[in-house]
């Protein structure tokens, strides 16, 4: 079966990325692949925990909501929306 996404923990991060992701769902297996909008994640930032869980690290990318989906060898999940956003500043 194709991977599903149930949800992303947390659901945003800073511009700059490099923040952990965990991503939860059904049907995910070692062979795994995800996308953060255009952006393809490095086998070097993604840990596949279990058939339920995909740890990742989070690519840098502008400001905004992106789409977020697995996919494996039996297809690609949905979407989940994945904001960018900026630290605040004081001034």
């Amino acid at each position: 079966d194709a991977p599903t996404i149930a949800a992303l923990n947390p659901e945003r991060g800073l511009v700059a990325g490099g923040n952990s992701v965990t991503i939860t769902g059904t049907n995910f297996t070692p062979t795994s692949t995800v996308l953060f909008g255009t952006t393809s994640i490095p086998n070097a930032s993604l840990t596949v925990v279990s058939d339920t869980e995909i740890a990742v690290t989070a690519p840098a990318d502008t400001a905004g909501a992106k789409d977020v989906s697995v996919t494996t060898e039996f297809g690609t999940s949905n979407t989940a929306s994945y904001t960018y956003g900026v630290a605040p500043t004081l001034t």
